[in-house]
């Protein structure tokens, strides 16, 4: 097949063999593995069990991420090409499946469904599959929130990733970033509605180190401007006012307030007395008050505005009761001096979401701010959270 599975592994003995072997059951297509560095007995195990279709590539020095896949990038000898992390498997048929994609819709990028399974314990926890609001109007949306449930294991055209190149300077989210500038430059998508991949959820894994991520996430979302984004909504027939919510979003990501509580405040204003919702299937399917109040409270505490954030989340928790709204309202009832009202307003997030890393955290510390709403559509980052 005219498709390469890609690895990138370092220090990965404890899984390779499960992977290598995924991928081995594929239709014939070459593997090629990328050791990024490793200082254990991944690549003899790996040789072991794939000697025939196995290439090794070595980098003798670990430097990022980006760079390990960009090494990849530039070995790969087919047409095509689809990642397998080192730690998780294909389902039978995933590369034939997703290069029937490619090849069908003459996409660049295609990406499938995944299960989700506790890699400590083998158990299954979840499906993740891409929302409807995603495939049927426009992935533009991503860079809203990421929906893709792996989106660091899609498949796409070489040498279309070729034109984009990893960002060698990223040690994580690279692969988050790849796939924006892909998003931002019309790249074409195909969804295949099958599950193909099984992913294992670790606590070291690296898209559980949640902050660092979180950080490259902001270096990736800066490389687009505000007006750029606003255009390609409005050029994908993608209404306005959903633009400046998007636009909120993003802000929020990058961590620029000023321009969030600017958006808000002057094209969303007229949000603050509409109860109905404007994207009933949408990512944020809530009355549009309340995302007015909660993003502007929310907006107004990163800024340390707590008495009006205090007023903003009031009103959000009045409209609808919600266990972001009562977490950031416990964080701003905190810091003015409200001991009991902020324990009370945590332990009412908790009695909505049990499993809410952030109020459980700021019981014993109110720092934690939530910047948007809770996800509807199920994410691969809320394990063990």
């Amino acid at each position: 097949m005219d498709i390469t599975i890609v690895i990138v592994a370092r220090n990965a003995e404890q899984t390779i063999e499960r992977a290598i072997t995924s991928a081995g059951v594929q239709d014939d297509c070459p593997i090629l593995l990328v050791d990024d560095a490793s200082t254990d007995n991944t690549v003899a195990l790996a040789q072991e069990i794939e000697s025939n279709r196995l290439t090794v590539r070595q980098i003798r020095q670990h430097t990022t991420l980006g760079a390990a896949r960009q090494t990849a990038l530039s070995a790969i000898k087919t047409k095509y090409a689809v990642w397998l992390d080192a730690d998780d498997e294909f389902y039978p048929e995933r590369a034939a499946c997703m290069l029937d994609a490619l090849k069908r819709d003459g996409s660049d990028i295609a990406a499938d469904c995944l299960d989700l399974y506790d890699g400590e314990t083998n158990t299954f926890l979840k499906s993740v599959e891409t929302p409807d609001f995603i495939k049927q109007v426009n992935p533009i949306r991503l860079l809203e929130r990421n929906y893709l449930p792996g989106i660091g294991q899609v498949a796409f055209k070489t040498e279309y990733f070729r034109t984009l190149g990893y960002d060698i300077a990223l040690d994580h989210a690279e692969d988050v970033d790849i796939v924006l500038r892909a998003v931002y430059n019309g790249a074409q998508f195909s969804f295949v509605d099958d599950v193909g991949y099984r992913m294992y959820a670790y606590k070291n894994s690296v898209s559980r180190q949640l902050n660092k991520q979180r950080c490259a996430y902001r270096i990736c979302l800066k490389k687009f401007p505000y007006d750029g984004i606003r255009e390609r909504y409005l050029n994908h027939g993608i209404a306005n006012r959903i633009a400046s919510w998007a636009l909120v979003a993003i802000a929020l990501f990058r961590e620029e307030y000023e321009f969030a509580l600017n958006t808000i405040q002057t094209e969303l204003a007229d949000a603050a007395k509409d109860n109905t919702v404007l994207e009933p299937f949408g990512p944020e399917p809530f009355t549009e008050n309340w995302r007015y109040y909660f993003f502007n409270g929310t907006v107004q505490l990163f800024l340390n505005q707590d008495a009006q954030a205090v007023a903003s989340l009031e009103q959000a928790a009045n409209i609808r009761e919600s266990a972001e709204t009562y977490n950031n309202l416990g964080v701003a009832y905190a810091r003015l001096g409200k001991a009991e009202q902020s324990r009370i307003a945590f332990e009412k997030a908790l009695s909505i979401s049990p499993d809410y890393l952030d109020a459980r955290k700021n019981l014993e510390n109110p720092s934690e701010i939530t910047s948007h709403p809770l996800r509807v559509f199920p994410g691969r980052n809320e394990y063990g959270s």
